[in-house]
C-alpha cells in the first residue's frame, strides 16, 4: 500500500495501483510546492482493466478447459504474458485523498463500443450496450467519470463487428458523424464528467491487428494511407491523397491521364495515389479484369499469371484472390461450429482457383458459463456501388457507374496485397518483393502493365469531415 502527503492507496489496492498513488502524490506535491495550487488528478484506464465481472469474457485457460471438456482439439494456453480482457483489475476507487487533503480525484476510461468482446457479447448489456456499460461503470465509481477517448473510424475495412452497427470500421463519413453523436448523447445523458472524441486527424502510422501483418515493412506505414485499417481513419480531419479523385462516375478529372488500353468500344485508364489504385473503364458490362502483381498465379494468357480476378456488373461486383496467395486457411478444432481462419503468413500464388477474400474480425469465443459466441466472417472483396458525397467521402463505395458505359473504380492497396505502394512492394514469401507495376488483362485484349511512380514524401491534403461540423453545431447549442 502507499500513504503520501495528499494521496493514499487503500489496503486492498494492487501493487500497481499503489504505485500510481505514489506517482500522483509526487505530482501533486510538486505542483503544490512549485505553484501553490492543486487540480483534480486521475489516470487513464480502459475496459480491459475495469473492476467489473463479465461472464462472456473467459480467460484463455477457462476457454481451454471448457472446450477440451466438450471434445475439441485445442492446445493449452502458451506460457508467458497473455493479452486477456477480464483477468486483471485496476480500480481507481482504491486511490483516495488522505483525510483533510484538498486533492480531487476522477476516473478516466477509453471506451469504444466494439472492444473488448464483452461489450459485444455480454447478454446483460443488450440492447443499448454502450450506454448500459457506462451505467455499470458509473455505478462503481463514487467520483467523476471521464470518457477519455471514444470514436468511430471511417475505414473501408472492419476489424470488429458490433450487433448494433457500431463496428470497428466500415463507416461512411456521414455515418461516423451520426454514430459518434449517439455515443456522445449516451455520455452526456448519464451526467458523466465529459468525453474526448478520438481523434483530431487521420493517422497513417497507426496499425490494427487484422491489417497490420500486410503493412510491410512497418516503418514505411506512414508513407501511405491504408483505407482498410480502422486505426488510420478516426480523424475529425481527413488526411487524404492530395489531388485525389472524387468517386463520382465522371470522366472530367481523368482527362490528363493517358490510356492504358484503347480500342473500339472500350478503353482503360489507371492512376495511383497513396490510398488507391484507380481505374476508369468504358465498355460493355460486366467488366471482367485480371490483375497480376507477382510471379505465379492463374495462367489466363501467355506470360500472364493472375493473382486477382475482378468482375463488376450493374448489380454488384467481386474481387477474388488466387487460392495459394490467400493468406488464410480454414481450419477447425474437430467439431462442427469450431471453424476458424488461420493466418498462414507470407504466401506465394499457385495455379488457382480464385477464391473469396474472407476475413474473420470476430473470433469465436466461449463464455465462462459455456455459451459459445460464433465467429463473424465477411468477404473483403465484395464491391459496393456508390459515390462520394460533395465535400466528403464514403470509403465503403468502391465503384461508380456513369453515362455511356463508364465505370470508375478505386481499390485500396491492401485489397491487392500491395504491402508498400510507396516503393511498389507486393506481399510475397518469404518477404515482400519489389514489382515493376500491376498487369491488367481485359478479356479479349492484350495485357498491359501499369508502373506507377514511387514516392518518399506522400502528397496529402487535410479536410474537415462531417463529424467536425456536427460536433461544432451540437456543442454550440444549435438545434
Amino acid at each position: 500500500t502507499y500513504r503520501g502527503r495528499f494521496l493514499e492507496a487503500s489496503p486492498g489496492a494492487s501493487p500497481f495501483a499503489a504505485y500510481l498513488a505514489e506517482v500522483l502524490d509526487r505530482l501533486a506535491t510538486y505542483e503544490w510546492e512549485a505553484y501553490g495550487t492543486l487540480r483534480p488528478m486521475g489516470f487513464v484506464n480502459w475496459p480491459t482493466l475495469d473492476p467489473l465481472f463479465w461472464k462472456s469474457e473467459a480467460s484463455f485457460q477457462e476457454e481451454y478447459l471448457l472446450r477440451r471438456a466438450r471434445g475439441e482439439r485445442v492446445e493449452p494456453p502458451r506460457t508467458g504474458p497473455l493479452h486477456e480482457e477480464d483477468t486483471v483489475t485496476l480500480d481507481p476507487t482504491h486511490l483516495r485523498p488522505v483525510p483533510g487533503s484538498p486533492l480531487g480525484l476522477f476516473a478516466a476510461y477509453h471506451v469504444y463500443p466494439y472492444y473488448p468482446d464483452f461489450l459485444v457479447n455480454e447478454p446483460d448489456l443488450a440492447p443499448n450496450r454502450y450506454r448500459r456499460y457506462l451505467e455499470r461503470l458509473k455505478a462503481h465509481h463514487p467520483m467523476p467519470l471521464l470518457i477519455a477517448e471514444f470514436g468511430l473510424p471511417t475505414s473501408r475495412g472492419i476489424a470488429h463487428f458490433h450487433p448494433e452497427g457500431l463496428h470497428h470500421g466500415g463507416h461512411p463519413e456521414e455515418a461516423q458523424a451520426e454514430g459518434v453523436l449517439a455515443l456522445w448523447r449516451d455520455i452526456a445523458s448519464l451526467d458523466l464528467a465529459g468525453g474526448i472524441v478520438f481523434a483530431l486527424m487521420d493517422e497513417w502510422f497507426k496499425k490494427n491487428w487484422l491489417f497490420a501483418p500486410f503493412e510491410v515493412p512497418a516503418e514505411r506505414d506512414p508513407f501511405w494511407h491504408n483505407l482498410l485499417d480502422p486505426e488510420e481513419n478516426y480523424g475529425l480531419l481527413a488526411a487524404t491523397a492530395q489531388g485525389g479523385f472524387r468517386l463520382d462516375g465522371k470522366a472530367e478529372a481523368w482527362e490528363g491521364v493517358p490510356f492504358l488500353l484503347r480500342e473500339e468500344g472500350r478503353f482503360l485508364k489507371a492512376h495511383a495515389d497513396p490510398e488507391y489504385l484507380w481505374l476508369l473503364y468504358r465498355g460493355p458490362l460486366p467488366l471482367r479484369l485480371y490483375l497480376d502483381s507477382v510471379p505465379g498465379g492463374v495462367a489466363v494468357a501467355e506470360g500472364f499469371g493472375a493473382e486477382f480476378y475482378l468482375e463488376i456488373g450493374p448489380e454488384g461486383g467481386r474481387l477474388l484472390i488466387e487460392a495459394g496467395y490467400y493468406p488464410f486457411q480454414e481450419l477447425d478444432h474437430g467439431l462442427p461450429g469450431t471453424e476458424y481462419l488461420h493466418f498462414r503468413g507470407p504466401t506465394r500464388p499457385k495455379e488457382g482457383p480464385f477464391v473469396p477474400f474472407l476475413l474473420e474480425p470476430n473470433r469465436r469465443r466461449t463464455g465462462r458459463d459455456g455459451t459459445d459466441y460464433p465467429r463473424l466472417v465477411y468477404e473483403l472483396g465484395q464491391l459496393k456501388q456508390g459515390q462520394d458525397p460533395e465535400g466528403a467521402r464514403d470509403p465503403t463505395a468502391d465503384y461508380a457507374l456513369g453515362e455511356g458505359g463508364l465505370l470508375e473504380l478505386r481499390i485500396p492497396w491492401g485489397m491487392l496485397l500491395i504491402a508498400d505502394p510507396s516503393r511498389r512492394l507486393a506481399w510475397y514469401a518469404p518477404k515482400p518483393m519489389p514489382i515493376e507495376g500491376i498487369g491488367l488483362l481485359l478479356e479479349g485484349a492484350p495485357p498491359v502493365r501499369f508502373p506507377w511512380p514511387t514516392w518518399e514524401e506522400p502528397p496529402f491534403a487535410l479536410r474537415l469531415k462531417p463529424l467536425y461540423f456536427r460536433l461544432r453545431d451540437l456543442w454550440r447549442g444549435a438545434p
